[in-house]
């Protein structure tokens, strides 16, 4: 696997810096920041079971075991942007340079990511209300939709490193952005089947959600690095 210890490659020279390419030292500084802001919202999902909601579940603990709704969603987005994160720093340790291109798609990601809480605030609600309730089918399929949508501009990320391999730190190569697309491909397909096993079963849905996130946290480092003794590939 390759490591996620930073690959150091050449500084951009001055042509580069012409053309308008830049180091990845600001993009990654604030995607950071939006990390660290959306995992602090999440936990605000979370409350403090008031007089009311104790007395009428029959007790404090009765009371806080009746929101594992809250949990359980709270458990599953945190482990997503967890491993949004997770993957993006490891993304950013191959990066030499960011072209404009790559920092919209960046915003993108971003701006997925900025979604996640409205997301879980949005099936705790619903999971509350009945697992198999037409509004807990409706909130996990729109949780689905909102992650897919989240796990596109990834591609899109891999596909322009793909097309402009120089931004890459050597030794790694356009052949090897293009097998991490893969991985980006494979999180959209899943986050859409569980779209439909989100109308017949919100709970399983929640489940796949998880299963995702286990993947992407195991196979953060990506894939192995291939040998190329020629040098960089097209």
């Amino acid at each position: 696997m390759a490591s996620l210890t930073p690959v150091i490659g050449p500084g951009p020279s001055e042509e580069e810096l012409d053309s308008g390419l830049t180091p990845p030292g600001r993009t990654e500084t604030i995607s950071d920041g939006i990390f660290a802001i959306v995992i602090t919202l999440l936990v605000l999902n979370l409350h403090v079971p008031g007089t009311a909601e104790r007395q009428q579940a029959g007790g404090a603990l009765q009371a806080l075991l009746a929101q594992w709704p809250s949990y359980l969603s709270y458990l599953a987005t945190f482990l997503s942007v967890a491993y949004m994160w997770v993957n993006h720093h490891a993304l950013f340790t191959h990066v030499r340079l960011v072209d404009q291109k790559l920092q919209w798609v960046n915003l993108a990601i971003l701006l997925g990511i900025g979604l996640t809480p409205f997301a879980n605030a949005l099936v705790a609600a619903a999971l509350a209300g009945g697992l198999s309730s037409e509004a807990a089918k409706v909130a996990t399929a729109t949780y689905a939709l909102i992650f897919m949508l989240a796990t596109v501009p990834w591609i899109l990320f891999w596909e322009r490193l793909a097309r402009r391999p120089e931004l890459l730190c050597p030794p790694y190569t356009a052949a090897w952005a293009r097998r991490e697309r893969l991985r980006g491909a494979l999180g959209v397909a899943i986050y859409t089947g569980g779209i439909g096993v989100a109308c017949l079963s919100p709970l399983l849905a929640m489940g796949l959600f998880l299963f995702v996130a286990l993947f992407y946290v195991v196979t953060a480092r990506g894939f192995a690095l291939a040998p190329h003794p020629e040098g960089r590939d097209a």
